[in-house]
């Protein structure tokens, strides 16, 4: 007679994506942080939403939570006089970390850690950075070459409308 035991399989969030995740997110702070305390203390707050979402709770809601106080730093940032150019990057990398830390816990409840998905993570955060890039460079050529020289937050504002565009398609 034989006895048979069952596989224990892990579901933890993949380490590709989460980390990928928290550098995008790093990279915002860093962008907006320099030139504001306020905006400092919502990254840093933020990456520490992204990290315990991604690596201890495999929780997307605590993910999202992380990923705008992250943006609330950003916006904070602006308000106080950040330039567009690092303004562009700490939206883009807000975006980006918020995409690669729900692909990191998507892809974690559906395939175990000893499933080979690193081709398609880097395939999923290369084309996510595309997309971001294409979106920041159309939103600065539209800051750069208005008449009136808008505010740093119109174009936040602009390029927040065209993420949200991107999403309403994806969803």
């Amino acid at each position: 007679m034989s006895v048979r035991r069952g596989v224990e399989v892990e579901h933890s969030a993949s380490i590709i994506s989460g980390g990928l995740a928290l550098v995008s997110a790093v990279i915002a702070v860093a962008s907006t942080g320099l030139a504001s305390i306020v905006a400092l203390g919502f990254g840093v707050l933020g990456l520490g939403g992204l990290a315990l979402g991604i690596f201890a709770l495999d929780s997307r809601g605590v993910v999202t939570v992380g990923s705008m106080l992250v943006f609330v730093g950003v916006i904070a940032s602006g308000v106080e006089g950040t330039g567009p150019a690092l303004m562009l990057v700490g939206v883009i990398g807000t975006i980006l970390a918020l995409d690669l830390g729900q692909n990191a816990v998507s892809v974690g409840r559906q395939m175990s850690t000893d499933t080979f998905t690193r081709r398609g993570e880097f395939v999923h955060a290369s084309a996510s950075a595309v997309v971001g890039a294409l979106v920041a460079g159309f939103a600065y050529a539209v800051y750069f070459f208005s008449t009136d020289g808008q505010p740093a937050a119109a174009l936040m504002l602009l390029v927040l409308a065209a993420v949200l565009l991107i999403w309403s398609f994806r969803s």
